[in-house]
């Protein structure tokens, strides 16, 4: 399986964490930050869509939007 280079710095990665874990969120936005954290980890795309179930063109978009404009647009305005 390939594993694409993906990195957030430990502040991002606390702040993910943390996102997981307290209040409410939309569905998308949960969606977006487990991909986000799943690709930080270097989990191969492959393995993203077996386990949580997205298309490969979801993952690769919500990478596109992280690099293209940041963590935040990646998770709220996509």
């Amino acid at each position: 399986m390939r594993t694409e280079s993906f990195s957030m710095s430990a502040r991002d990665r606390r702040f993910r964490e943390r996102f997981r874990s307290r209040g409410e969120h939309l569905a998308r936005e949960m969606t977006r930050n487990h991909i986000m954290l799943a690709l930080a980890d270097a989990v191969p795309v492959a393995h993203v869509q077996q386990v949580l179930g997205f298309s490969r063109m979801v993952i690769w978009h919500t990478r596109w939007a992280c690099a293209a404009q940041g963590l935040d647009h990646a998770l709220y305005a996509v």
